[in-house]
């Protein structure tokens, strides 16, 4: 006879997994924004590096749990089976193990860098300084040179490379266009700067 405490929980193991698979299913309704796909020069060498550590990552979890479940079937316990040889150190394996993440470590470092220096260097037929100031609930875009003011919407002119210097009037915001750029926090009274550019430029981003 099942008592009404497991009677519920077999219920609730039916209703999680249901309330788990349609949260997925929605979340995958629409088109948001993605850094996976890029529309910008710099989104595109952020994505670029991105791969690239991911492809790191996963050939280090790869080798160490292949070898961690070799390890488990090949060296467990069988009946009769002798007391293994009892060892207290192997200079050969401390070494590997010691080099082999160095070197994942400075291949992830030296890919970073070079992604750093690449932004630096973002080129179009012109630059456009736009001072970006966070509000408490919306986006001011000034363009100072051509005294035109923007709330929430940033216009991007054809070839151009947006100069942003971002600054916060209250708290701190984060701003992010992640099919153009990557997210840059912004603070009181810390100005913080950016570029950014669009290839296409009938596309509308949302960030």
């Amino acid at each position: 006879m099942r008592t009404p405490l497991f009677r519920r929980m077999k219920r609730w193991a039916i209703i999680l997994p249901l309330m788990l698979l349609s949260s997925l299913l929605f979340a995958s309704c629409g088109n948001p924004p993605s850094i996976l796909e890029p529309k910008g020069p710099v989104a595109s060498q952020e994505a670029g590096l991105f791969w690239f550590i991911l492809i790191v990552a996963t050939i280090v979890f790869v080798a160490v749990e292949g070898w961690l479940i070799f390890s488990i079937v090949r060296y467990r316990e069988r009946p009769n089976m002798p007391q293994p040889r009892q060892l207290h150190g192997n200079n050969t394996v401390e070494i590997i193990w010691t080099v082999a993440p160095s070197i994942f470590l400075f291949a992830v470092l030296a890919g970073t860098i070079y992604t750093m220096f690449g932004l630096q260097t973002i080129s179009g037929t012109g630059r456009l300084e736009v001072q970006v100031v966070g509000h408490q609930w919306w986006w001011e875009f000034d363009y100072p040179n051509d005294h035109i003011v923007t709330a929430d919407t940033l216009y991007i002119p054809k070839g151009y490379v947006i100069q942003a210097d971002l600054i916060s009037n209250n708290v701190i915001h984060s701003f992010w266009i992640p099919e153009i750029t990557g997210k840059t926090d912004v603070n009181t009274h810390i100005c913080a700067s950016m570029s950014l550019s669009l290839r296409h430029m009938e596309n509308i981003q949302h960030g």
